[in-house]
């Protein structure tokens, strides 16, 4: 650790390690970052950790005045599609997502802590996997751009695509207010349809999605 204090003002910089632990339920390991603090601004750069396979990378500052942006950098490289889907469902396991594989990409955001209408900035990412069923499973790719302006959503690119279908996403969506969303599917063979749904009814728990 180094420390430098000057007059009324000061500067704290250390090595910050964590062999395992959980963000949101994720379990991390290996995390390592290196940590500043002054009266302003705690800073962590340069933060590495592994996330089942896959890795992430990132730089936070979080500043102490409410009035500051907190800001976040990263990207991340093969973590596994089934750690999204457990933020937004905690009861499922790796194994009951509504798609197995992995993503990677990279984001930009910026927001005032409690000020929805703040949130701006860019995700792009890119996914390579199947459907769930194990050997059985349909291969599926996709590719995503995400920006946020005034806390709302656009989706100049969201796909998801197999060898015959593909499924599109467009539109906005609020996070504070009206949003209009438009999905477009398209498919060339209709029983793979069918069987990703049926895929994905019998992989995810019954009280988190129902097909007939």
């Amino acid at each position: 650790m180094q420390a430098d204090f000057r007059t009324d003002k000061y500067e704290v910089r250390t090595d910050a390690k964590l062999s395992s632990g959980s963000i949101s339920g994720i379990p991390i390991h290996d995390a390592r970052a290196a940590a500043s603090l002054n009266g302003e601004l705690l800073t962590l750069g340069e933060l590495r950790a592994r996330v089942e396979q896959g890795s992430v990378t990132a730089n936070l500052s979080i500043p102490f005045d409410r009035g500051r942006a907190f800001s976040v950098r990263g990207r991340c490289s093969e973590v596994p599609t089934g750690r999204i889907f457990s933020l937004f469902s905690p009861s499922l396991s790796l194994d009951q997502a509504p798609l197995a594989g992995t993503f990677s990409g990279e984001a930009a955001i910026d927001w005032l802590p409690g000020v929805a209408e703040s949130v701006a900035g860019t995700i792009t990412a890119s996914f390579v996997g199947g459907s769930p069923g194990g050997a059985a499973a349909i291969p599926v790719g996709g590719s995503i751009l995400v920006t946020v302006t005034a806390g709302q959503v656009e989706f100049p690119r969201f796909e998801l695509r197999t060898a015959h279908s593909s499924l599109q996403l467009g539109g906005s969506l609020a996070i504070a207010g009206g949003s209009k969303l438009r999905v477009e599917v398209e498919s060339s063979l209709a029983t793979e349809l069918a069987t990703i749904a049926r895929a994905i009814a019998a992989s995810a728990p019954s009280d988190v999605i129902q097909v007939s």
